[in-house]
Parts: structure tokens; sequence; C-alpha cells
């Protein structure tokens, strides 16, 4: 099961660095000699994105999504837009997959 980060109001750049580095070093140790692709899901997570990448130390593939339920609101509709769909994720996943 991979490690969960919810961020909290309030949290100072040490706690976020520390959560980043404990997240990094289980990422390590999981997914040594295999392919590890970290997700940005844009914007809000970009800041502990580029804390959590600093601290991994095995080979990655990063990749972006952009998702919004605002639509340009202060009040979410409920509804989630894609916005911008990841690069090459499933091309990854699928990569020598056929169909039958």
């Amino acid at each position: 099961e991979l490690p969960v980060f919810r961020p909290c109001i309030g949290m100072d750049k040490n706690e976020i660095i520390e959560i980043s580095k404990r997240i990094a070093n289980e990422l390590n140790k999981d997914f040594e000699g295999k392919e590890l692709i970290v997700v940005c899901v844009l914007k809000g997570a970009s800041p502990f994105h580029a804390e959590l990448i600093k601290h991994i130390n095995i080979d990655i593939e990063l990749d972006f999504i952009q998702a919004s339920s605002y639509n340009g609101g202060t009040e979410t509709s409920g509804v989630v837009k894609i916005k911008k769909d990841f690069d090459n994720f499933y091309d990854n996943i699928y990569d020598g997959v056929s169909d039958v």
C-alpha cells in the first residue's frame, strides 16, 4: 500500500520536508529495481511534488494531471473535469500489450 499524504492547513515547511523524506524513503525501498511513475495533480500538489522528488533516489518518470470541479468559481460543482490528462502514463502501462 502506498503512503498517503494529506496536507493540513498550518503545516510548516519543515513538516512538509520531513513527510516528503519519509514517503520518499518508503518509495525508494518499495520500488528499488522497479519502474515508478510519480504523478502530480496540478497545481495544488506542485510544492509537495517538488519536495518529494528531491528525496527519491531511484529512477522515476514524471507525469502530470490537472483536474477541476470549480469551473472558474469558488464552490465545487461536484463534477470533476479533466483539464490535462496524463502524457505518458497509459503508454508506459500498456507498452507491449496488444488487444486480444
